[in-house]
């Protein structure tokens, strides 16, 4: 996504939370791709489901494997809970950490099968990234303030949803297709009001304040075609790939903001009216975010009856803002009775240079117990990642130590039919 529209705001003389930083990055994670792992399997076995991909999860993951499914018609629910935090070190006048959180239950994947002469089609829901925000703050005795207080509103979404259709050529090779629409929405109220100390005043003393008050909203619309292929050479050995790229049709970014108090009049329009000290700026843009080409590769072996192992590459091609990223993950599932499954695997979520607001690169773990009946399976499980690295709360801002961490619990749910 350009820079070049991101308004520079600051309280003067204060700490650098303002809400250009908000306007420009609080709505998501765009520093990572990988932020939230899809479907019942596959979350447990860290995402690494290329090769494998034989449920309604694989509509996502690699279309192609879905004419491989275990059942002829199969229905698929994830629901998740997902937490994170974001731990900025000593930026509040030298001495105070500064943390924003996000907890949101997220409808995180629904999908369904339906063999059709030679092909398997499918339909399929996915939230791909999610943060939901609501924070009130309060600090005392930070630089220039005697009391400082921040709130924040926060809501990301993105949506992927749309038709599949695969075929298996041969007995050992199989072609899919998913085409997704994508959808973001996002909404940040951000208001920070500072207290100096007091001014006179006819009637006596009066505090004097500082104060700003951000909205911003955006609404993008585009395509996510997901092309896959799966190649069985042995029967207990499976290679997949996929390729997929997002293209932006629409993007409409409204933001406005109130201030009083506050030196920002590089914000200020020409001849914007200034009332009684409080100032007024509004900004929209259409200006369509750039995502990368993803390539990712994976391999599984199913080693026996009980045993599966799996390894994925993703690779994130560069734009004009990021740099090439190559993400890891391996899984492993283990069937402990014809009952009863644990898998388990790990991932990483390295960054993707879109600046030096975020360089942390992340590491993730993840763990699942499935019980299956005889046309249905239930699958409790959870996944965490973290690291630790270097950022900024604003662009252009002072480097600080910067920690990252997210916990996700999921249940789902399979049918078959």
């Amino acid at each position: 996504m350009s820079k070049s529209y991101t308004t520079k705001l600051a309280l003067a003389g204060a700490l650098l939370i303002c809400a250009s930083a908000f306007f420009s990055t609080a709505s998501a994670d765009e520093y990572h791709y990988n932020n939230i792992l899809i479907g019942e399997r596959a979350m447990g076995m860290g995402g690494a489901y290329t090769a494998i991909s034989d449920d309604p999860s694989g509509l996502y993951y690699n279309p192609a494997g879905i004419v491989y499914g275990y059942a002829p018609n199969l229905s698929a629910s994830v629901n998740s809970f997902h937490t994170s935090q974001t731990t900025y070190k000593d930026v509040l006048g030298g001495h105070t950490d500064w943390n924003r959180q996000s907890a949101d239950l997220i409808p995180n994947f629904f999908g369904v099968t339906q063999p059709l002469g030679d092909f398997t089609v499918g339909f399929s829901f996915a939230v791909t990234d999610n943060m939901r925000e609501d924070m009130i703050q309060r600090y005392q005795n930070v630089n220039v303030f005697e009391e400082f207080s921040v709130h924040l509103d926060n809501t990301h979404v993105v949506n992927k949803i749309g038709p599949s259709i695969a075929m298996a050529v041969n007995d050992n090779l199989a072609i899919g297709f998913t085409l997704y629409f994508h959808l973001l929405q996002s909404k940040v109220i951000f208001t920070q009001i500072g207290r100096v100390g007091t001014k006179s005043h006819a009637n006596g003393d009066i505090p004097d304040v500082e104060y700003q008050e951000l909205v911003t909203r955006t609404t993008e619309f585009g395509l996510n075609p997901v092309l896959g292929v799966m190649w069985s050479p042995l029967e207990r050995l499976a290679f997949g790939a996929t390729l997929r790229s997002t293209t932006i049709i629409t993007s409409d970014t409204e933001s406005f903001t109130v201030s009083h108090g506050i030196e920002n009049d590089s914000i200020k329009p020409p001849g914007y009216p200034d009332y009684n000290g409080i100032d007024f700026a509004y900004y929209e843009s259409n200006l369509r975010r750039s995502y990368p080409t993803e390539l990712s590769f994976g391999a599984a072996w199913f080693a026996d009856d009980r045993l599966l192992l799996s390894a994925d590459v993703f690779h994130y091609l560069s734009t004009d803002d990021t740099h090439a990223v190559t993400n890891l993950a391996v899984g492993a599932e283990y069937y402990l009775s014809p009952r009863w499954a644990v898998r388990g695997g790990a991932f990483t979520n390295y960054h993707n240079g879109y600046g030096p607001e975020n360089e942390v690169d992340l590491y993730g773990v993840t763990f699942s117990l499935t019980r299956f009946t005889r046309n249905s399976s239930l699958t409790m499980g959870i996944n965490s990642s973290f690291g630790s690295g270097k950022g900024a709360i604003v662009q252009g801002g002072d480097s600080s130590d910067m920690e990252m961490f997210s916990l996700t619990a999921f249940l789902g749910s399979s049918y078959s039919y």
